[in-house]
């Protein structure tokens, strides 16, 4: 039997690769807030998995073209046990050359440091890291509650 290599339907696209109007709220976060979200935000509501990552749409980034929250499972990276994990927001950065490229995948961890994470959830983290670390430059980092997002955005941009 052949595998097939068709990259639609996908949890934005149809079928047929055209983007939907609308997804499933909890492909994007458990909880949801009426506040206003940033104006790069990709989406116009406001649903979220953490205290963090309320505070992350919500922020406003002079850097940020726009920035989503990835649905769940739509970016599907191996991990131990046949799993896969898609880490939370992907943004498109705006570089002082006027260049604009989705290069940063945040993974975010509503604690003060990787110490604190199961070790389920480190492995996760490393081996999203490598699989953003190859030829493709896509810079991923584990955002956790003492990192602001708009440091860890400047922080990859000074690496270009």
């Amino acid at each position: 039997k052949k595998v097939s290599n068709k990259i639609h339907p996908t949890k934005l696209t149809d079928e047929h690769g055209k983007v939907l109007t609308e997804i499933s709220a909890s492909d994007v976060g458990v909880f949801f807030s009426d506040e206003e979200v940033a104006k790069s935000y990709f989406f116009d509501q406001l649903y979220y998995d953490s205290a963090l990552e309320l505070s992350n749409i919500k922020t406003n980034i002079q850097e940020v073209v726009i920035f989503t929250k990835i649905p769940k499972n739509s970016i599907k990276i191996p991990v131990a046990g046949g799993k896969s994990y898609s880490p939370d927001f992907a943004y498109i950065l705006k570089f002082k050359d006027g260049e604009q490229k989705l290069n940063f995948i945040v993974e975010t961890k509503d604690v003060s440091s990787s110490d604190q994470l199961r070790e389920e959830e480190k492995a996760k983290i490393k081996h999203a890291e490598k699989f953003f670390g190859g030829k493709v430059k896509i810079h991923f980092k584990a955002q956790f509650s003492n990192n602001k997002i708009v440091d860890l955005i400047k922080q990859t941009l000074s690496l270009y």
